[in-house]
């Protein structure tokens, strides 16, 4: 047996996987991917052999059979012939169909890739994790989703979480120079990476010793149990399709008492020929391909606004959504910065801080990062040149205090800049006067974002943030564009009984004075930040949520504990994600939203993904949603209510005078061309998206629901009936069947119109 990766060195790793620390040649590469397949587990399409067999086990088809036996058995051979043909195009007809729901899901499978970063031919290049192959190196960072099991080959500061494995809170320390033990448990394996974990913080690099199905997660499904979602359409019909079976198979029994008891007369042939009929009315062809087909019309209807849902369920979810934990930033405010205004004691020191303590380039970099770079350009700043002359030695981040430094080495001197909350630097800081302050309110009651900058020198470099005292600098006050027709967006959701909570880190009066400008805050709403929330229990802290619309100085953490407690209290929650600490807020939503630029750990966990996260697009969804159970629902009524109109129809005049209304072939064609072809044309009418309001939890087979089905069906049967008994008392009884053939296909034909259209 081979041994366990964790038990053997780097060097014995890349051996046993036939790669090296450059990765694999692309070619290689390719050739594993055939061999041992896609990292996927599962497909949703199926391959065209399958699903021409598959229209062969359909009980419909087994109808058909069974009718064209017994015709041929009774020497009826024009009709066997007419049955035949039918079946066949039944059969063409419903491949079509389905072949045309596998090439959406194909496309639907293809539509967001997430990407990782491996190296081939000795080069760094990104790649959709579907392509990722054992003996494969990898290169990742903070925020990337793990996407195979690897063993590591370098790390520096490395920590993972590994909750949805271990269940450990708490990122993990990886290592890379570590040999262990073969009986190593699973979450002491420090120099594993699992599928399904993302990088906390640091850097690895690893190769892949397994995909897909062969990773532990995979092998142990209990793990990924508790992140399913249920799909409630499904679990409805397949309890709906059970009781419905056994009514159809309760009414043939009522047929054999029937016979038995009241009219003495086991006629083979006509008993036969009844039984077939009632079952061929009574099925609900199709119930599943329909609703199947909508879900997916009704997400692709979403593709011109560049919105894509990442799980087939999630439509399912989106329109019970009651409350919105969305972020300032990116949704309601563009994403990108523009320095408006700032105030220093020094302009310089205030320019050489904002160039140094800064990660970005002229094209890389956060927006924040990025605007200021632009700034210093606008000012004719040499900011490359700078940090060419002040060397980076070290980075040090604070997330409570809300600050970053950055330390620099020229001619033996240490200089020490940072940037970040008027509370951080202020607590840091040995200068503090009263004018700084001012200068803060000033640029904050303008609705600007605020930086503030501090700075120091040393012969000694500081180990932690707490060792640094600063001297204040200056702020840089940056602004950003208000998202249009935020008044109207807010006003619009607001009607539909959705609450929304506002995320920011915004100063508290700057988050009100936004909050009210937009319309999301009125007099009698609560504001909390993060010190309040602190302050309260769960039980507590539930009662002000139902009337808070603004958290502001918020962390991360906030937001997770808020969502946990709406979702405690059984509430349906829509959370939008633009940190790593968001990935396990995500997971306990029922319906996460980020952008294409997200952190690819974010993009995995999150349901929906957007070209460009917005108010408007968010709203999109609950329009395209309502709309979907709309016509799922109209599917599914007429499907039943058609079914049942002509099962009732055929039942009535036999169990009233013993006829046999319709034979084999006239249901057939009845029940073809009047219900199966015009329920297959529901999912092409128009997806017109405007239906926004909160169902009942139950949007299928409610009360509701019920009593529309009885309605449409036992209208309909009472106006055939009618027509019935007004041929059988003043015509001929001999008209019954031809008329009433014609009335039915009438009927059906006008539902469907009415159920398409509605």
């Amino acid at each position: 047996m081979k041994k366990p990766f964790h038990s053997l060195s780097v060097k014995e790793s890349i051996q046993e996987l036939d790669s090296s620390n450059y990765g694999l040649f692309e070619n290689e590469a390719q050739r594993r991917l055939k061999n041992i397949g896609l990292n996927k587990t599962e497909k949703l399409s199926k391959n065209f052999l399958f699903l021409l067999l598959q229209e062969f086990s359909k009980p419909f088809l087994f109808l058909i059979i069974f009718s064209l036996i017994f015709l041929v058995y009774f020497n009826k051979y024009v009709e066997a012939y007419v049955v035949a043909v039918l079946g066949l195009f039944y059969v063409l007809f419903n491949f079509i169909f389905e072949f045309y729901k596998n090439r959406l899901l194909s496309i639907y499978e293809n539509l967001i890739d997430i990407q990782i970063t491996v190296i081939r031919d000795g080069k760094e290049k990104k790649i959709p994790i579907k392509e990722l192959t054992i003996g494969d190196v990898v290169s990742l960072k903070k925020g990337d989703y793990i996407p195979a099991d690897i063993r590591l080959i370098e790390s520096k500061d490395l920590y993972v979480d590994e909750r949805v494995i271990t269940g450990e809170t708490v990122p993990v320390k990886k290592r890379a120079d570590i040999v262990l033990d073969e009986n190593t448990k699973v979450e002491n394996r420090e120099n594993i990476l699992f599928k399904g974990s993302y990088i906390y913080e640091g850097y690895g690099k690893g190769i892949v010793f397994a995909v897909g199905k062969n990773t532990y997660i995979e092998k142990n499904q209990k793990l990924l149990k508790k992140f399913r979602k249920k799909s409630q359409l499904k679990s409805s019909l397949i309890t709906f399709i059970t009781i419905w079976t056994v009514l159809g198979l309760g009414l043939l029994g009522g047929y054999v008492t029937y016979n038995y008891l009241f009219l003495n007369n086991f006629n083979i042939f006509k008993l036969t020929e009844l039984s077939l009929t009632t079952l061929i009315a009574f099925l609900v062809e199709g119930i599943f391909l329909i609703t199947s087909l909508l879900i997916l019309r009704g997400i692709f209807s979403l593709k011109k606004d560049k919105i894509y849902i990442k799980d087939l369920i999630t439509s399912e979810y989106i329109p019970k959504v009651e409350y919105l934990v969305i972020d300032k930033e990116g949704i309601l405010v563009e994403d990108k910065y523009k320095v408006k205004e700032y105030k220093g004691e020094n302009l310089y020191l205030l320019l050489l801080a904002s160039a140094l303590c800064n990660n970005a380039t002229d094209v890389e970099g956060n927006s924040i990062d990025l605007s200021i770079v632009n700034w210093l350009s606008q000012k004719k700043f040499n900011w490359k040149l700078a940090r060419n002359q002040y060397k980076k030695v070290k980075e040090l981040k604070d997330e409570k205090l809300g600050v970053e430094v950055t330390v620099h080495n020229l001619k033996g001197r240490y200089f020490i800049f940072a940037k970040g909350s008027i509370d951080g630097i202020w607590l840091l800081s040995k200068n503090k006067d009263e004018k700084f302050l001012n200068w803060y309110e000033d640029l904050s009651s303008k609705g600007l974002k605020v930086i503030a900058y501090g700075y120091t020198e040393t012969d000694k470099k500081p180990e932690s943030i707490k060792d640094i005292r600063l001297n204040f600098i200056g702020f840089i006050g940056l602004e950003r564009k208000v998202k249009e027709n935020l008044f109207e967006l807010i006003n619009e959701i607001k009607q539909s009984d959705r609450k929304i909570i506002l995320i920011t880190e915004d100063k508290l009066e700057e988050a009100i004075s936004f909050a009210k400008e937009i319309g999301l805050y009125s007099e009698n709403d609560i504001s909390l930040t993060h010190s309040k929330i602190l302050n309260y229990e769960d039980k507590d802290l539930y009662n002000i949520l139902e009337r808070c619309s603004v958290v502001a100085e918020a962390v991360p953490e906030d937001k997770k504990r808020i969502v946990k407690i709406l979702k405690w209290k059984k509430k349906s929650v829509l959370v939008s994600g633009r940190f790593v600490d968001d990935v396990n807020t995500l997971q306990m939503a029922d319906v996460s939203i980020v952008d294409k630029n997200s952190f690819e750990s974010l993009k995995n966990i999150a349901t929906v993904i957007t070209e460009d996260i917005s108010l408007s697009k968010i709203l999109e969804l609950f329009k395209m949603a309502g709309e979907l159970r709309k016509k799922v629902k109209n599917s599914i009524t007429y499907i039943i209510s058609s079914s049942f109109l002509s099962t009732a129809v055929i039942g009535s005049l036999y169990f009233s005078k013993g006829f046999i209304l319709f034979n084999i072939l006239q249901i057939l064609w009845l029940k073809l061309f009047t219900v199966i072809i015009p329920t297959k044309g529901i999912p092409f009418s128009k997806f017109e998206n405007k239906y926004i309001d909160i169902p009942k939890k139950r949007f299928i087979f409610n009360i509701s629901h019920i009593l529309d089905i009885i309605n449409t069906s036992f209208f309909a049967l009472g106006l055939n009936l009618a027509l019935a008994i007004y041929i059988y008392i003043f015509l001929s009884e001999d008209k019954i069947s031809s008329t009433l053939f014609l009335s039915l296909s009438l009927t059906n034909i006008v539902l469907a119109f009415q159920y398409a259209n509605n």
